[in-house]
């Protein structure tokens, strides 16, 4: 994790510079409160140490950030813009859905239809893109359109990975990474997931055609002022693993841990 006033490599321009603190949420986006975080070996604990469940952090170490959850990611200009053209946006709709999460008794792996009324969807996802490119260092190299869609509000050509939404019963914010996981159906995926209540978001990079959840990457391809007014489908789900899209509930995971 970088520290401040170090220089390094904007994870969306790419301009090696001093880099800014970039909230992962937006602040105003349920991120203003002091954050525990848990990363390194002390994370891998979670999964190796025997008789430890995944949401167990008790005796881990942790940094503490006053701040609220984030990183020093992006240099000042990249900070500034996003934040300009897609942080407000990216808040409605996080209150909103925290609204509307508060008014109705939801079901964990339920779907559920939301009308969309005259949001700008497409500034909304480019927040979402842009937290990803903060937590995975490697994806704005990976697929170099990514700055001219952030910076200059081009659109997303033939999208090359799927970025799906879902409604997250955990208050809590986290991100996992790229990482490789192996499903049945098929094999090894790279995939990538941030926690930020009251959504989650899984980035998948390859095999994503039978994936579930709100394809938010689909408004990447549409222009930034298009106001959305539509029905979308959405699923309410848990997850209380390190690993992306596992959302698996504490007691079956307790089952499986203690084998029981």
């Amino acid at each position: 994790m970088k520290k401040k006033n170090e220089k390094g490599y904007c994870h969306i321009c790419a301009e090696f510079t001093k880099l800014t603190f970039e909230h992962i949420p937006p602040h105003k986006a349920f991120n203003y409160t002091p954050a525990r975080v848990i990363q390194g070996d002390e994370a891998i604990r979670l999964v190796t140490e025997n008789g430890r469940l995944p949401w167990d952090t008790s005796n881990l170490r942790y940094k503490n950030m006053q701040k609220g959850m984030g990183s020093y990611t992006l240099c000042g200009q990249c900070n500034n813009l996003t934040g300009t053209l897609y942080g407000d946006t990216y808040i409605l709709t996080a209150h909103s859905m925290v609204k509307l999460m508060l008014e109705n008794n939801l079901k964990v792996n339920e779907t559920y239809t939301i009308h969309i009324n005259n949001i700008k969807l497409s500034r909304f996802a480019r927040q979402v893109l842009s937290m990803f490119c903060s937590t995975c260092p490697s994806l704005r190299e990976q697929f170099p359109q990514i700055k001219d869609v952030l910076l200059k509000k081009e659109k997303l050509v033939n999208p090359p990975f799927k970025i799906k939404a879902y409604l997250l019963r955990n208050t809590k914010i986290s991100y996992t990474g790229i990482m490789a996981i192996f499903t049945i159906s098929v094999g090894v995926k790279s995939v990538a997931q941030i926690d930020a209540f009251p959504f989650s978001f899984v980035l998948e990079l390859d095999d994503f055609s039978n994936s579930d959840g709100w394809d938010i990457t689909k408004y990447l391809t549409m222009d930034v002022d298009d106001e959305i007014n539509e029905d979308i489908r959405i699923k309410y789900i848990e997850h209380n693993s390190m690993f992306p899209n596992d959302f698996r509930s504490k007691d079956l995971l307790e089952k499986i841990l203690r084998k029981e």
